[in-house]
């Protein structure tokens, strides 16, 4: 599993937001525009309590499913953990976990 890629699908790593800039080495975005149409905010609820949006395509925002929710959580983790090197708080983070599914509306009507 790779970490998350910025501007992304959480899912399937297709783009959702337009790319201003990328890294000349990883080719990977490093300066995000707007929304793209087909971008989804999905807003789940976490096991400690609070709420956590991911952004996904509209294919993955339309198929989400519980049995998914372990590994987006860990993939979530895995960007948490490599962009800030190990933090404290990502640590804080790692007994939590995905319980369940709010919602998802395009990330345009979000804003």
């Amino acid at each position: 599993m790779k970490p998350k890629v910025a501007g992304c699908c959480t899912k399937c790593d297709a783009e959702v937001y337009e790319v201003r800039q990328r890294d000349p080495k990883t080719k990977l975005p490093r300066r995000l525009g707007a929304a793209l149409p087909n971008a989804r905010r999905a807003t789940f609820v976490l096991m400690n309590g609070t709420r956590m949006d991911l952004t996904f395509c509209s294919d993955c925002a339309s198929g989400l499913v519980p049995s998914e929710y372990a590994q987006l959580w860990q993939r979530v983790m895995l960007s948490w953990w490599s962009e800030r090197n190990g933090s404290e708080w990502a640590k804080t983070q790692l007994n939590n976990g995905i319980a369940g599914l709010l919602g998802t509306r395009n990330v345009k009507e979000a804003a």
